[in-house]
């Protein structure tokens, strides 16, 4: 009597493993989704702080990126009131997308855009991928009352 394994049975141990693989992997997409989600959260949370300092010691949000064109990509605000109490060029988007959010947004991840600001009030445009801390997926904006 010969002793190992069939054809049938090996192939039958390989699917199963296939099949664990592809569970895995979409798993884990998911998680590295929201992993991005909080760190954008987190971002957006030091930016409303910069912002606020820049309100209360410039005497307005509209000092924040004196000279430039809006919509902006928020890391290109260099040079500014802004620049004095965050360091801007390292804040991107985590996904690192070339694609401005806009105030229409879009239905996948795109970099933090200064969309309007004035002395009373501004907007910055971003995107969460699953949702995180309270906050469902899709197109949001910081502004001096918090996100929307």
């Amino acid at each position: 009597m010969k002793k190992g394994f069939t054809l049938v049975e090996l192939m039958v141990v390989i699917a199963i493993i296939g099949i664990l693989a592809a569970v895995a992997v979409v798993s884990l997409n998911s998680i590295r989704a929201k992993g991005r989600d909080t760190k954008r959260l987190s971002d957006i949370g030091q930016i409303r702080k910069a912002m606020e300092t820049v309100n209360n010691e410039k005497g307005g949000y509209n000092q924040a990126c004196v000279g430039k064109t809006l919509p902006i990509n928020l890391y290109t605000c260099t040079g500014s009131g802004l620049e004095e109490f965050i360091k801007v060029a390292n804040i991107k988007d985590p996904a690192n997308v070339a694609t401005r959010c806009v105030a229409a947004c879009t239905t996948k991840p795109c970099d933090y855009a200064v969309v309007s600001y004035s002395a009373t009030d501004y907007r910055i445009y971003f995107y969460l991928e699953k949702g995180a801390q309270g906050y469902a997926q899709g197109c949001h904006y910081l502004y001096n009352g918090g996100i929307q």
